[in-house]
């Protein structure tokens, strides 16, 4: 799909259309002169591959001051595989201004959690840069989970995790720590009684990043599957870990199989899925549907009573925006590359996506943040779910 916009450059008597992709990860970069296209225009586009619906926040004033518009209205169509819409002409929209504020989410947890979960990839073994410390400090503090799931451990494991942690954030605040493959960590409050690795072990470097771990919660067992996804154009290994969840989830209630849940437990899937080419590889542990049934065996609808699971919706907590990643420079858009996902079983009670760059001078103040520091700590956002079951 690709969106043509009718830009004015300079006076209308020198209109020019462009296309913006709206499907394809890639952004198509036909706007006159260097760099990418989001980052001169500041745009932003959400969920991208991985949503049936595009929404792109086109902002009227550039970055550094001007704007690409003049007049007052914004002029568009869309080709969806050589078919135009509108045939002729353009869709027009009359610009407004947003008459409300966009609602501020608590960081406090919401009444009733059991269980406040995060999961963030804290870049290339981020938590035991010396420089990062004093961000992750600040941003550990206002999301204060009882369980994180710490993406991008590649050289230490958990005791290493758990001891860097408490040297940043205090001693006893997360008493248990468990890797069990080649980049997820699970820290946590409780007791972790279990764990399972799903594809490979932790000892191998460049391994599937893709586990279990079971939790001793004062309301019972809770169930967490990290995932830390192939990257980039690595859509068939994507597939590849999709399907291994599955089956993991499936052995679980099979006999004879490698282990065995004697009855249902509730869980969650988190992590970062990298999701840039295709929603594919989430729609499969979503419903089920495996691609190598060969392998895998039947589709099993992974939550209870064999149901699928839901994705959990999640935002800036003072921005109508739902991206996890950003990177300056790079060939891909800012995605929605991190993700919650949850059965029936389990209710969400509140849930947020934390970067302080999108945050109000107020609230940076309030929570003694300060704007850089989910930059200097990571090129993904903190999310945040506040649950109980």
């Amino acid at each position: 799909i690709a969106l043509f916009v009718r830009f004015f450059f300079n006076a209308p008597a020198t209109t020019e259309i462009y296309p913006l992709s709206l499907h394809d990860a890639l952004p198509i970069w036909d706007l006159p002169g260097r760099g990418r296209l989001f980052e001169r225009l500041g745009l932003l586009l959400a969920p991208a591959v991985v949503s049936k619906r595009a929404e792109l926040m086109i902002p009227r004033e550039l970055p550094g001051g001007g704007s690409i518009f003049v007049g007052d209205a914004f002029r568009f169509f869309v080709i969806f595989e050589s078919d135009r819409a509108p045939d002729q002409g353009f869709v027009q929209l009359e610009w407004s201004r947003a008459d409300s504020a966009i609602e501020v989410i608590p960081f406090q947890p919401a009444p009733g959690t059991w269980l406040r979960l995060a999961s963030w990839n804290i870049e290339r073994d981020g938590l035991f840069a010396e420089e990062r410390a004093p961000a992750l400090r600040r941003l550990l503090a206002v999301i204060d989970p009882d369980v994180l799931v710490v993406i991008e451990s590649f050289r230490y494991d958990g005791p290493e995790v758990l001891a860097r942690m408490a040297e940043i954030i205090g001693p006893g605040v997360f008493r248990y720590a468990q890797k069990t493959d080649p980049g997820n960590v699970v820290l946590s409050r409780f007791p972790i009684s279990a764990w399972w690795p799903i594809l490979d072990p932790p000892t191998l470097y460049n391994g599937h990043r893709s586990s279990a771990a079971m939790i001793d919660t004062p309301h019972g067992d809770f169930m967490v599957l990290p995932q830390h996804w192939r990257c980039c154009d690595k859509e068939d290994a994507r597939l590849f870990e999709a399907d291994s969840t599955i089956g993991f989830r499936g052995d679980a209630f099979t006999e004879g199989g490698s282990f065995t849940l004697e009855h249902e437990v509730p869980f969650v899937i988190c992590g970062d899925l990298n999701l840039v080419t295709s929603r594919r590889p989430l729609d499969v542990v979503l419903t089920g549907v495996v691609v190598d049934k060969d392998s895998y065996g039947p589709d099993f609808a992974p939550g209870p009573g064999r149901t699928p699971l839901e994705p959990v919706e999640l935002r800036h907590v003072e921005a109508p925006l739902m991206h996890t990643w950003s990177k300056s420079g790079s060939k891909y858009y800012p995605a929605q590359l991190d993700w919650v996902l949850v059965p029936s079983s389990v209710r969400v009670l509140r849930g947020f996506l934390l970067d302080s760059a999108l945050m109000s001078d107020r609230l940076l103040d309030r929570y003694e943040l300060e704007r850089t520091d989910s930059g200097l700590a990571s090129d993904h956002a903190a999310l945040v779910v506040d649950l109980s079951w």
